[in-house]
């Protein structure tokens, strides 16, 4: 029988937590890491790099009609667009994103950033209001 861990996030542990991980880890028969960046991260906590399949997360753009979703977000065919699909949470970077583009339009480059995502809280919204406006 096949057990498996997915592995998504990247973030300190502590040595009791670390511990806990590999012995964890001698049950399963393997790890998903989402990108190599979580593979060697598993590698650095004691998991062995045979145990690992990096297992890339992400969409496949290339089916979706670009086009049509340039013109249902009002944006020119040449416009750059930078996108980000993922949960409006800190660790998924998307004040950073702003940030950055924030001192890259101040450089008179045009683009359009699209944030997209199913949930997020009220309290997130506010803050990014707050910082595009």
């Amino acid at each position: 029988k096949a057990i498996f861990s997915t592995v998504h996030r990247i973030e300190p542990k502590t040595e009791l937590q670390a511990r806990f991980n590999r012995l964890y880890s001698k049950g399963l028969n393997k790890f998903i890491a989402v990108s190599e960046v979580v593979k060697e991260y598993l590698i650095d906590e004691g998991i062995k790099s045979s145990k690992i399949v990096v297992i890339p997360n992400g969409v496949e753009v290339g089916r979706y009609d670009k086009t049509k979703i340039r013109k249902e977000l009002g944006v020119t065919t040449s416009d750059p667009i930078v996108s980000c699909v993922a949960r409006f949470t800190e660790e998924k970077g998307q004040i950073d994103l702003i940030k950055a583009f924030t001192k890259v339009k101040t450089k008179n480059v045009k683009f359009e950033i699209v944030l997209a995502a199913r949930f997020q809280p009220i309290t997130s919204i506010i803050r990014y209001e707050y910082l595009i406006h």
